[in-house]
């Protein structure tokens, strides 16, 4: 953050007038104020910085999806990919969900879900339900749970790679 005497700047006459009360103060894409301890004014660039906290926003974004879809952190080439897409295609949380479910990873992990805990592949239906419950918001640890409660993996009597113990 830079700072700069009062009298120096055209926006220092502004921030003069509004000293009394230390409101921040816009002058074009620059949001300055007075800093009450050292009485100098500090001014940021609001362009920077609303592009690089948005952008920070949209990778956190990504990444959860990533964590509840496909249970795993987003690699490099996705941040990328999806960031891209929300910033300058104008994507949302749902598509870049539906993208997700919609991969050969998601379809992987589901199988490999029924696989530990009914010791079978998905079978169509059940791989398309629990894609839609994945693209609704669903994590993959709630269609875990899900499998590990259902009525076919009580009637094998395990769940997962653990058997009951009657």
């Amino acid at each position: 953050m830079k700072t700069k005497p009062i009298m120096g700047s055209i926006v220092g006459l502004a921030v003069i007038a509004a000293m009394a009360t230390s409101e921040p103060v816009q002058a074009q894409d620059r949001s300055c104020r007075v800093n009450p301890r050292t009485n100098r004014i500090e001014c940021v660039d609001n362009r920077y910085d609303r592009r690089y906290d948005r952008s920070f926003r949209v990778e956190e974004l990504i990444d959860r999806l990533y964590r509840e879809v496909l249970s795993r952190r987003a690699d490099r080439s996705g941040l990328r990919t999806y960031s891209d897409r929300m910033l300058r295609s104008g994507w949302d949380e749902n598509r870049v969900r539906r993208d997700l479910v919609r991969s050969r990873e998601a379809r992987n992990r589901i199988n490999q879900l029924y696989r530990e805990i009914l010791g079978r592949n998905a079978d169509p239906g059940g791989l398309r339900t629990y894609q839609r419950h994945l693209e609704r918001g669903w994590s993959l640890a709630q269609v875990r749970r899900e499998l590990m409660n259902s009525e076919e993996a009580r009637n094998r009597g395990r769940r997962g790679r653990y058997y009951y113990r009657r």
